[in-house]
């Protein structure tokens, strides 16, 4: 009887764990589609359009609109969103998707005749629609040379589509360490500005105590290659993780510049005080005649 008992009750336990890890991948995907409803939503009343991005390792979700092609594009490139859980941020989350897209409310915000929201690798899509999506890849690795060849690849591919002949990239948190990597890659690219971002990754997670973004390329580490590419970092006087240590790493590692200038914000954080004022952000100066 025991033995009868001992295997009756394996098949129980492997079944019980069956049904959990079940039950955990549908309540992600749930948590997925409704952050992408709502994303849908945010967007449609600023007609941009939803268009999921192939490129060559993976899939990139976009929200665009387009009026004038063969013109520029400007691109919000979003944060890192939902990457990390615990008390000391060392465990990977089932699902990066932001629960609150910046850099897509700041694109509702932009007035031109091209605008584009890009999210970042994995962002937006469920695991059975983006099959190459990992938890290393959407959180030590999230600046990975993989990660930014499918960034750069989306790119390849507006130009391709729309005929854009430069882009404007708004990068968002994490999102200003893109901008910053594509715009080391590419010659396309008109200005960078970037808003909470960390420039310096390194001393960001060596600063803050937790676990280094390993398998990641670093912003400050190109920062030479991108020092005639007109620029405007922008700080949250009320950040207390992003401060101007990071941007003061990140300009002196770039050398002599007149293209760089840094701004700090009355009354915003790392997620707060921004959108509402980005028209008015938006407008202060991106250019190469000054050092600031």
């Amino acid at each position: 009887m025991t033995l009868k008992l001992q295997i009756i009750r394996r098949p129980l336990f492997t079944l019980g764990l069956l049904g959990l890890a079940v039950g955990v991948v549908a309540m992600t995907s749930a948590c997925t589609i409704l952050r992408e409803e709502g994303a849908t939503r945010l967007a449609a009343p600023v007609h941009m359009n939803k268009r999921q991005i192939e490129t060559g390792s993976t899939s990139l979700v976009a929200y665009e609109r387009v009026h004038k092609q063969g013109g520029i594009a400007n691109v919000y490139i979003e944060g890192d969103g939902l990457v990390l859980k615990g008390e000391h941020q060392a465990a990977p989350t089932l699902d990066p998707t932001p629960d609150n897209p910046v850099a897509l409310h700041l694109a509702t915000r932009d007035k031109g005749d091209n605008v584009i929201y890009l999210a970042r690798p994995c962002q937006y899509l469920t695991a059975d629609k983006n099959p190459a999506c990992d938890e290393k890849g959407w959180a030590a690795k999230r600046f990975s040379v993989e990660n930014m060849d499918a960034m750069n690849d989306a790119l390849d591919n507006m130009r391709n589509k729309y005929g854009f002949v430069g882009f404007n990239l708004i990068g968002y948190g994490g999102g200003g360490q893109v901008a910053i990597l594509l715009g080391a890659k590419r010659k396309d690219i008109l200005t960078i500005r970037t808003v909470a971002s960390t420039l310096d990754h390194q001393s960001w997670t060596a600063n803050k105590e937790i676990p280094a973004l390993e398998g990641s390329l670093n912003a400050k580490d190109f920062a030479r290659d991108v020092a005639t590419i007109p620029q405007h970092h922008f700080i949250g006087a009320w950040d207390d993780l992003i401060t101007t240590y990071n941007y003061n790493d990140f300009r002196a590692a770039m050398g002599p510049s007149t293209c760089i200038r840094m701004s700090k914000i009355d009354e915003a954080d790392g997620a707060d005080g921004w959108v509402n004022r980005w028209p008015s952000i938006m407008d202060l100066p991106v250019d190469c005649n000054s050092d600031q």
